[in-house]
Order: C-alpha cells, then structure tokens, then sequence
C-alpha cells in the first residue's frame, strides 16, 4: 500500500491528471532520490488513467536518449493508439522515423515529406488528445540529452487547451536542464512538482502491520525501529527489508510454535540478518532466472560479475552475446 506521503501526493497528482483531463494540459514532475518512489508514484497515476480510457505512453529514459529515442519509445509504449491516425501525414512520417511500423498501421504517410521530430511528436500527441485524454510518463528523465526536456516544454506550452498530462520524474541531484523545466512550472507551464522523500516510524509501522498482522504491539514496534535504523526511511528498502521478514528470513524457534519475531527482544539493533535466503525464495527467483531467454541469462550473468554500471560493449564482450542481440536480452 501506498503510505505516508505518497498517499498524499498520488491525491495531488489525481488532482493535477485530471485538470488536464477536462482539457487544460499539465507538465507534472515528480524529483527525488532514488527509491523515494517516483517511479510507483507515476505507475499508480498511469494505471487510474488507463481505468479512466486515457491513452498511456510509459516510457524510461537512458543515458543520453536523443528526441528521436523518447518518440520511438513512446510510440512502442502506447502512443500508437488508433486516435494517432488523426495527426497530419508529416507528423505521422516524422514519427515513423523513430518507429517504422508507423508505416504499416498508417499506409498514408509513406509519401508525405516527413515533419521534424519535436514538430512530429507534438502533432501526433494533439491529435489524440483531441479524441481522448493523453497521459505521457517519462521516467528518469534527467537522463534523457538537454534537447528531450526542451522538447517536452514546447510540447506542454503548445498544448495548453489539450487534454494532455505529462508526468516526468527526476533524480534530486540532477543536470541543470530539469531545474529550468522545474522554473517554467507555474510560469508558462502550466502543472505542479512533487518531492518525495522517506518514510516516517508512522508509515513504516503501517507497512509492517500490512505485512505481519500477527506480529504483537511490542515486536511492531522492534521491527519498525529496526527498519528505520537500517534504511533511513528509504521506501524502496524499507519495503523490502518488511517483505523479507514476511516470507519468514529470520523468523527462528523460540517463544511458541510460530517462533520468534524479528529482531528479537533486546536485540532490535544487533539481530542479524541470515546469510540465505529462504529456500522457496531462492527457488522462486531460479524460476524466474530460467524463463529469461539464454542470452538475457548471459547478461545477468556478466553484470554480477562486473558490477555498478558497464557499457554496452563491455558487457557483450563479457556475456559473449552480440550488441545487437544483447540490446534484446536486455529489455
């Protein structure tokens, strides 16, 4: 469950989506560290927009993407909905040159002299918002080359009257383009900016009593201590240090048949962690290793072996996979 100030700021975001649902465009940007919970912020308002029959484009930025590589990942992520067939026969040849397939789902554009791909993408996204609402999600978006951002601001700032949302989420300690898109928000663009931050002993405990409603008064409390001593209120570690005890990582023989809550009394900031995983923990992620394709088997493989981040070519070197095929493996 959503807890603590994430519950707060997903109403807020509800708020902002659906101004721009009733047709006044809104630039959203949620900015903080990582694992603060940008990304289950901005999944939880793309999943209530598709329940509303918005069209959803969900994309993730890499390092460096150009104008073109966020186009084709929007179109790939739910921009080429059938309203797209409305866009002029340049945006659509313009959007096709990030995607081809454009150019089979729309036969018309093939002999149109294609628009530049910022024109392109703001086209296209106006003529499906004229239909329908139109959320466009980038995550990590600091990520993406300075040209991206000040695309998106044209984007935002030419679709006021639209029915257009787009929600962007950065790192805390990010370039200096996002600061200006951030400056623009309440000044020609029209939207709101959001900081998640850590979580509270109070949403920590109303994690753990989600997770272990067994777990008396007094072991709640232990385990909330502990949590918050051991991830600072980090939701993404707190969540999973609560679900790790959950699937019994430390439970141990002691006081009655269910054993003894973790950490155990006296010991809230010195009970270790087992070295192991539980055995159907460890099984359930061999089944899921497994189901990837062997090369996706080979880059895993590689990168715990490397670590932190490798490039491309390092890790097809290392994976003995080829780029091309890697790029696969890796999606």
């Amino acid at each position: 469950p959503l807890v603590g100030t994430g519950r707060r700021q997903l109403v807020a975001l509800l708020d902002a989506w659906r101004e721009a649902a009733a047709g006044s465009a809104r630039l959203m940007l949620l900015r903080g560290d990582p694992g603060t919970g940008k990304t289950r912020l901005a999944d939880e308002l793309a999943a209530r927009a598709r329940l509303d029959g918005a069209a959803v484009a969900y994309a993730r930025a890499l390092e460096g993407d150009s104008v073109a590589d966020l186009v084709g990942a929007w179109v790939r992520g739910g921009l080429a909905v059938s309203e797209l067939a409305g866009a002029p026969p340049a945006a659509l040849a313009g959007l096709a040159a990030a995607d081809p397939d454009l150019l089979v789902r729309f036969p018309g554009a093939r002999s149109a002299a294609p628009q530049a791909m910022g024109e392109a993408l703001t086209a296209g996204a106006l003529a499906v918002a004229e239909i329908r609402p139109l959320l466009l999600v980038l995550d990590d978006a600091h990520r993406a080359a300075p040209e991206v951002l000040a695309a998106i601001g044209r984007l935002a700032q030419r679709g006021r009257p639209a029915r257009l949302g787009i929600l962007l989420t950065v790192a805390t300690q990010s370039a200096a383009d996002t600061d200006v898109v951030s400056e623009r928000i309440g000044r020609d663009l029209a939207g709101t900016e959001l900081a998640p931050g850590p979580l509270a002993d109070a949403d920590v405990g109303e994690l753990v009593a989600w997770a272990l409603p067994d777990y008396r008064a007094d072991e709640a409390k232990r385990l909330v201590r502990r949590v918050m001593a051991d991830t600072a209120g980090n939701p993404f570690l707190a969540v999973e240090l609560v679900l790790a005890v959950r699937a019994g990582l430390t439970l141990s023989a002691g006081r009655d048949d269910r054993g003894e809550a973790w950490p155990a009394r006296r010991r809230t900031l010195d009970d270790t962690l087992p070295s192991e995983l539980p055995p159907s923990v460890a099984a359930a992620l061999r089944r899921r290793y497994r189901a990837l394709s062997e090369s996706a088997q080979r880059a895993l493989a590689a990168l715990a072996v490397l670590g932190g981040r490798t490039p491309l070519d390092a890790l097809a070197l290392g994976a003995d996979v080829a780029r091309a095929e890697l790029e696969g493996a890796l999606d």
